[in-house]
């Protein structure tokens, strides 16, 4: 075996293509039990509400919330602030630029900036890593670049923007699995 290469098997390297990634988890392990393909796999995760009124959390694997972060970054200075919006090209607001940079990811993340909040776990700013979620209150939310800044849509008549974060009533979240 050659350093970086897979540590999976191929019928797994197939499942990582051809299942939504929430999928990918579960059936990668049924391939490795089972030396098959699951004939039943889970739905993919999303953030809505269940029953008893908790949300589910969302989660992305590293390389999802790296080409999001890329991918928020690339966008400065190009979208347009447009409240209620979800497009990179003709506007979003600020849920709206960060559920849009993490579906292209796949990764599905519900609409609004404190619903956002409560489908992300809680960090601590010390474990605040790209690709994770700064809050302000449960009204702003922007997409952690590192070294202190941000990449958000910031209000109406402005572009996306990266700025360093301001002081306030912050909160963290993540998309790291626990």
């Amino acid at each position: 075996m050659t350093i970086g290469a897979p540590l999976l098997r191929p019928e797994v390297l197939i499942v990582r293509h051809i299942l939504p990634k929430t999928t990918t988890a579960l059936a990668a392990v049924a391939v490795a039990a089972t030396g098959g393909i699951a004939a039943e796999t889970a739905a993919p995760q999303t953030a809505e509400a269940t029953s008893t009124g908790t949300t589910a959390r969302v989660t992305a694997n590293s390389s999802d919330r790296w080409q999001a972060t890329k991918l928020a970054s690339s966008r400065v200075n190009k979208t347009p602030y447009r409240y209620g919006g979800t497009s990179l090209r003709t506007g979003a607001d600020c849920s709206g630029f960060v559920q849009t940079v993490f579906k292209n990811q796949g990764v599905s993340l519900p609409r609004t900036a404190a619903q956002q909040k409560s489908a992300v776990r809680k960090i601590h700013r010390t474990w605040l890593r790209a690709g994770d979620l700064v809050f302000y209150g449960s009204y702003h939310v922007g997409v952690y670049v590192g070294n202190g800044y941000i990449v958000d849509a910031p209000s109406s008549g402005r572009m996306v923007s990266k700025r360093k974060m301001w002081s306030g009533s912050r909160t963290y979240g993540t998309l790291r699995p626990a």
